[in-house]
């Protein structure tokens, strides 16, 4: 009987951790990158796809009762720089109404709103673009209440085959460029 409640409590605790954040307990930075992660529920009404920019949705969160406004939603914006920026969708795709995994930390590929006239180039801080939802575009800066989606590590697109989104050139809304995904609260006043 005592073996019985040591397993059913082990089984607990381990299926507890598997739906946590996801930070690595060991690493290999000369082979692997590491991308801390965390699980969320797409409440956007559309399947999100890799490398779309999300922003927390706590508002919107009235059930269960007990946790109103407090679970891990996410959605996307056109809001230039959105204080709730929370990371990079990093599944294949989350479809409307269910859970999947963004990162929240590390460098992945993230969808780029190239024409907007707010290009991205390597070393930029970028920020959740304004005017084509779920891509970056270099942070503007300027206000109170903003985010840093992170930094650009490379601006120019990879291809697919290397790890890329679309592998579309510089120039296409999309593309998906390498970004070192750090959301950081910002406000110059």
């Amino acid at each position: 009987m005592r073996k019985v409640i040591l397993l059913a409590l082990a089984f607990c605790l381990v299926s507890g951790v598997a739906n946590a954040a996801n930070i690595p307990k060991a690493t290999d930075p000369k082979n692997q990158s590491e991308v801390w992660t965390v699980e969320v529920y797409n409440n956007e009404g559309s399947t999100l796809t890799s490398g779309t920019v999300v922003c927390w949705d706590f508002d919107s969160v009235s059930s269960p009762t007990a946790y109103t406004d407090r679970c891990m939603y996410v959605n996307t914006t056109t809001t230039a720089d959105d204080v709730w920026t929370a990371g990079v969708v990093v599944d294949a795709s989350i479809p409307a109404t269910s859970e999947g995994t963004i990162a929240i930390w590390g460098p992945v590929f993230v969808r780029t709103a190239e024409s907007s006239g707010s290009a991205v180039t390597a070393g930029d801080l970028v920020g959740n673009c304004d005017n084509l939802e779920g891509n970056c575009e270099d942070f503007t800066g300027g206000g109170a209440d903003l985010a840093v989606l992170g930094v650009a590590i490379k601006a120019s697109a990879t291809a697919v085959t290397s790890g890329g989104l679309n592998g579309a050139a510089d120039g296409s809304d999309n593309a998906g460029i390498l970004i070192f995904v750090d959301p950081v609260r910002y406000s110059d006043d």
